[in-house]
């Protein structure tokens, strides 16, 4: 008779009785195909939009360049902000994936509208463009995040390989659609350019959906009460956190001004023509936006061969360290 017991065959399971994956499962799981292709689509909507926002406020409402650039301000301000209550809605109420889906409707819409808008209702486009991907934003990420945890336990470097080609997808629609929206515009009008924006985040909303069953499980409710460590641990990385965010500010400040003072500089003070060996094309001056997200699709791929290399395990060298780096 076997003295073995039974249950300690059995393999281990998660709050919903679920097995748990063996800690050494290799390779991405499915998740990762559906989030990157919509998060694609979703920025791509997001940036080539912001691209061709800034002209659109000067040429078509005929604002003046500091009244468009504080009505852009603003915007861009509430779509920072709004991840706060993105973070809230979906940690106490609907859950991420929902939240995610719900808040993609209005994202559509403010697509939709605001190459169509007046100078009434254009305001009511933006509002919904803010609140679409503000609030769509914190969460992507965290439920990506969530799910490595859940169908990866453990393995830190497949997470961290995963939020790299996570970011490569976000410059590689930005790139695509920064250089192509300003081109569509200048050829087509404004709503032909407002329209490929739009399209794009219903096509990320798509995507996203089809993925559903390949995500984690999440709990929804009230955060359980926390204990006198957990609370010291949890201002302790929001020390280290703020630490980051503080030094980040100095890039942040000049780099938010790429798509409208700077904008206003190039349309005014800098010849746009191309040297004749180029082609001796007149460029729009918010045409340049592109140039950044390249060099990332360069870069990130770079990092992930570099890395690896230089420390296998990933403790020598900690995330926040190389974000300081």
């Amino acid at each position: 008779m076997s003295t073995t017991d039974p249950s300690l065959n059995e393999p281990e399971r998660d709050d919903y009785g679920e097995p748990r994956p063996a800690p050494q499962s290799v390779g991405h799981p499915p998740a990762l195909l559906f989030m990157f292709w919509g998060e694609f689509a979703e920025r791509a909507s997001y940036y080539g939009m912001r691209t061709i926002l800034f002209l659109y406020l000067t040429s078509q409402f005929n604002l003046s360049d500091a009244v468009a650039g504080s009505t852009y301000s603003y915007f861009k301000a509430a779509c920072y902000f709004l991840p706060l209550l993105g973070g809230y809605l979906a940690d106490r109420f609907f859950g991420k994936y929902w939240t995610i889906v719900g808040f993609s409707v209005p994202y559509v819409a403010g697509q939709l509208l605001i190459g169509f808008a007046d100078q009434y209702t254009i305001f009511v486009a933006l509002a919904l463009l803010a609140a679409g991907s503000g609030v769509i934003k914190p969460n992507i990420s965290a439920l990506l995040g969530q799910t490595y945890d859940q169908k990866r336990p453990g393995n830190g470097i497949l997470r961290a390989s995963a939020f790299m080609w996570f970011y490569f997808s976000v410059n590689l629609g930005a790139t695509i659609s920064m250089a192509l929206l300003p081109w569509v515009r200048d050829r087509y009008g404004y709503k032909a350019a407002f329209l490929i924006p739009a399209s794009l985040m219903a096509l990320a909303l798509f995507i996203f959906a089809l993925g559903k069953r390949h995500y984690a499980r999440e709990t929804v409710g009230p955060a359980p009460p926390s204990t006198p460590e957990g609370r010291a641990l949890r201002w302790k990385v929001l020390k280290g956190l703020f630490g980051i965010f503080f030094l980040m500010i100095f890039f942040w400040v000049p780099y938010e001004h790429n798509d409208n003072l700077w904008i206003a500089f190039a349309r005014d003070r800098l010849d746009l023509t191309l040297p004749g060996w180029l082609g001796g094309v007149t460029l729009s001056p918010d045409h340049f936006q592109w140039v950044n997200g390249a060099l990332i699709l360069v870069l990130v791929p770079a990092s992930l061969w570099f890395w690896p290399k230089v420390d296998p395990t990933g403790q020598r060298f900690p995330h926040t360290i190389k974000i300081l780096m």
